[in-house]
């Protein structure tokens, strides 16, 4: 299991600055928001239409963040086997050397879309290539690109390179090009987007972690899925919505916003609604439930003229009841989990 877990993580990350050599490892700066992140943005195409950001060493610092980690070791506790033997063969520990991530995607017509991501941390490059070439015999392709090595596994059509022993970045073979391309070249990046540039400008700095969504060229498709998977309908307003970000800030709990901005207020407030509707009728199957129902109550939902906002808070008693209430959010008619 830890090899699909793993593998795909290590092949879906990214660049970051041309001084990036190995001779000149690059600073570490603590990100907080997007304003100390931007060295690493500057490498993600004009594009790019979404991005995700997590600085995961400052999260599992945090009380929160100490809860969640234990909460996620506990349920993959079946696994510790195979990730002991991963860290051993790879010298990666990725509960402690990887330090930040940044995802990036282009999304095009249809299905068309490329994407990959910055890892930042502590990367020994020989033994990682050497444990994927024994885990993966005869498959392992090694290229070059604009002087980087690139190394391929050709059952999963990613591609990672090392830029330093602190910087992978893995993605879509085109994406990678295109990233590359760009830091040689000094092309407009994502920050030259005006709308991405617009929504994390609205991202207040001290927050671990957070994502800028354009939606215009995804949300048909995204609507789509939502209502071809879930047996919950009226999401026809989804397809309307222009932007969506999200930003959690950890301590002693996390708390998390969503905003989504919508053409007119009348589409905010008809998926505001909407969600309202959803949240009292999920209420409405747990009435046996005090416990549960505090949960859903601490969940806002709300406008603000063309915005969706919806804020909720994640402390460690939270995370104890979510664990023991799951059963009861996933059962009736409409599983909410």
């Amino acid at each position: 299991m830890i090899k699909t877990v793993v593998m795909p993580i290590l092949f879906a990350l990214f660049i970051q600055t041309s001084a990036c050599s190995n001779e000149h490892p690059p600073e570490q700066p603590a990100a907080t928001g997007t304003r100390s992140t931007k060295n690493y943005l500057t490498f993600l195409p004009a594009e790019t239409n979404l991005v995700f950001y997590a600085n995961l060493d400052e999260i599992r610092q945090t009380p929160i963040g100490a809860a969640l980690s234990a909460e996620f070791d506990a349920t993959h506790a079946d696994e510790e086997d195979d990730y002991l033997d991963f860290v051993a063969g790879t010298g990666l520990d990725i509960k402690e050397d990887v330090y930040e991530i940044w995802l990036g995607l282009i999304a095009g017509e249809g299905d068309e879309s490329a994407g990959g991501a910055i890892i930042k941390g502590k990367f020994d490059e020989d033994r990682i290539v050497n444990y994927m070439k024994n885990e993966h015999k005869g498959e392992v392709e090694e290229t070059s690109y604009r002087g980087h090595k690139i190394y391929m596994i050709e059952e999963r059509e990613k591609q990672v390179t090392f830029l330093d022993a602190h910087t992978v970045m893995v993605g879509d073979k085109i994406w990678m090009q295109a990233v590359l391309d760009q830091s040689a070249n000094q092309e407009k990046n994502v920050l030259d987007n005006p709308i991405m540039s617009e929504l994390m400008a609205g991202i207040s700095d001290g927050n671990q972690m957070w994502g800028a969504f354009n939606m215009d060229e995804l949300s048909d498709k995204w609507a789509g899925q939502v209502r071809k998977n879930s047996p919950f309908k009226g999401t026809e307003s989804i397809e309307n919505m222009k932007s969506f970000v999200f930003y959690s800030h950890f301590g002693d709990k996390a708390d998390v916003f969503l905003k989504g901005n919508f053409a007119t207020a009348d589409e905010a407030k008809t998926l505001a609604e909407m969600l309202i509707g959803f949240k009292a009728m999920a209420k409405l199957m747990i009435s046996n439930d005090r416990d549960a129902i505090d949960m859903l109550n601490d969940i806002e939902i709300g406008t603000d003229g063309t915005t969706l906002e919806i804020s909720t808070s994640i402390d460690k008693e939270f995370v104890q009841k979510f664990k023991e209430k799951r059963k009861t959010f996933s059962g009736g008619p409409v599983k909410l989990l």
